[in-house]
């Protein structure tokens, strides 16, 4: 997929055979160098079930590259839209996962900053009550 920074393609992990999200963001779109880089380093020590992970990052002269978890299920804005509401149960779900992961982050002195329905991934095209929702 296409972003305001980049794109995020599929790779398969030739050791493992694993597939995971590579993020590849332009740093001649980026305003603060340093400071994503310690965004980075904070995403790199994150690891809660409702926090998308990162595995891996690495860069070359134009792009800073991201090798993250997958999810395929795409974003809960998407989801909202497609389904033109939740009910009381699914919204309750996905409420539970995103406190889950914000308290984490507000637990470990972190504030996200970007909280919207477009950062929050779900893990599979499985019905709500079936997958876990990331941010």
């Amino acid at each position: 997929g296409e972003g305001s920074y980049g794109s995020v393609s599929k790779a398969k992990n030739k050791a493992t055979g694993q597939i995971r999200a590579v993020k590849s963001i332009s740093k001649a779109q980026m305003k603060n160098l340093d400071r994503f880089r310690q965004e980075i380093a904070i995403m790199r020590v994150m690891d809660h079930p409702n926090i998308c992970k990162l595995f891996e990052s690495f860069e070359d002269a134009r792009y800073l590259f991201l090798v993250m978890e997958l999810c395929t299920g795409g974003e809960l804005f998407d989801r909202i839209i497609d389904a033109g509401h939740f009910t009381e149960v699914q919204a309750a779900i996905c409420m539970q996962h995103m406190f889950r992961a914000i308290f984490y982050m507000h637990e470990n002195k972190i504030c996200h900053r970007d909280l919207k329905p477009e950062n929050f991934l779900f893990t599979s095209k499985e019905p709500i009550e079936k997958c876990i929702l990331k941010v």
